[in-house]
């Protein structure tokens, strides 16, 4: 590089602080910056593919907000769901009550791998200049297998390829990854899987924790645009969606597919039941039902009827006097 090319980089403190910038801008607010790369990190079978799916609509549909947070930008997006089908990924929609029909929420089942996949991103990119935001899901997927010779400095060349398309085009580009089996007792973004050049290239980084049959979740977020921080999440077993505190109606970490099944037949039911009774209509064993009830009122999701021995309630429900029946009379005695 000549002399006069050098020159060209370089400027001064007095010249950055007379300059006017435009503000940052977000896709979704304090989350995901409009341009750069970002990384989603979680488990194996923590949500993230549902989170993911989720983001997408809500950024391509006319959802306002993504886990309580503004969206401050709509527009296309596309999906590189490289470790999902498209009947998976309908059924997916279809249960999150999410608008489906939207031809801004593009998907790709199957890409090329490596240098090439970014070269065939950034053609495509070129071609569709809508296109605000893009999912790889996962990173894994788009590399060949290469065990445990990756460098710091390919991964590092890797992701900057990533990166520089996603800047190259002002757009955000979202790589989903997996963490460590073995926790980190000291930092959470240490269990990234992979040298530490994946959290050295990205702008933003969200990592999904929960715990498993429960549905509070930890979303730990660091990045260059926003404070370091974390926020309790809490996942609708029911919408397969992901929800902020002030969203979540039943924000408790206890929850599970079980319970939740248990309060929808007591809703169904609409009135004081006997576990016999949820049984039936879940199909279960009634000393099943009835141990699950007896957990479930440890965290005050049902309460046993004081009016009513051998029956449940919900707890907003009023437990009033009822009449009993002879036969019920001997069915209880």
């Amino acid at each position: 590089m000549s002399k006069v090319d050098i020159k060209n980089f370089i400027t001064d403190a007095k010249i950055i602080m007379n300059t006017d910038y435009p503000p940052t801008r977000f896709i979704v607010k304090d989350i995901l910056p409009s341009t750069g790369l970002a990384i989603i990190a979680g488990p194996s079978k923590a949500g993230k593919s549902l989170f993911t799916t989720q983001l997408l609509n809500s950024v391509a549909g006319n959802c306002d907000c993504f886990l309580g947070h503004e969206i401050e930008t709509h527009g296309e997006v596309l999906y590189l769901a490289l470790e999902d089908s498209a009947s998976r990924i309908k059924e997916r929609l279809l249960k999150q009550k999410l608008p489906v029909e939207n031809s801004n929420f593009k998907m790709a089942f199957d890409w090329s791998k490596d240098e090439k996949a970014i070269s065939d991103l950034d053609s495509y990119l070129t071609e569709n200049p809508k296109i605000i935001l893009v999912v790889i899901d996962t990173k894994g997927k788009l590399c060949k297998e290469q065990g445990t010779q990756v460098s710091y400095q390919g991964e590092y060349n890797f992701m900057g390829l990533i990166k520089d398309c996603a800047d190259k085009h002002g757009i955000c580009i979202t790589v989903i990854t997996h963490l460590r089996k073995r926790p980190s007792q000291e930092d959470v973004y240490n269990e990234i899987n992979g040298t530490s050049a994946i959290m050295g290239s990205a702008d933003t980084i969200l990592i999904l924790k929960r715990p498993r049959n429960q549905n509070r979740g930890i979303l730990s977020l660091t990045g260059r645009d926003f404070p370091e921080r974390e926020e309790e999440i809490f996942f609708d077993y029911e919408t397969l969606t992901w929800k902020s505190l002030g969203e979540n109606q039943n924000a408790n970490s206890n929850m599970t597919p079980e319970r939740l099944a248990i309060i929808n037949a007591m809703k169904s039911h609409g009135k004081p039941c006997k576990p016999s009774e949820i049984a039936e209509v879940l199909g279960k064993d009634n000393k099943v039902v009835g141990n699950l009830l007896a957990k479930m009122q440890e965290y005050y999701f049902v309460k046993k009827s004081s009016q009513k021995h051998g029956y449940w309630l919900l707890p907003e429900w009023e437990d009033e006097e009822i009449k009993i029946s002879e036969t019920e009379l001997e069915d209880i005695y």
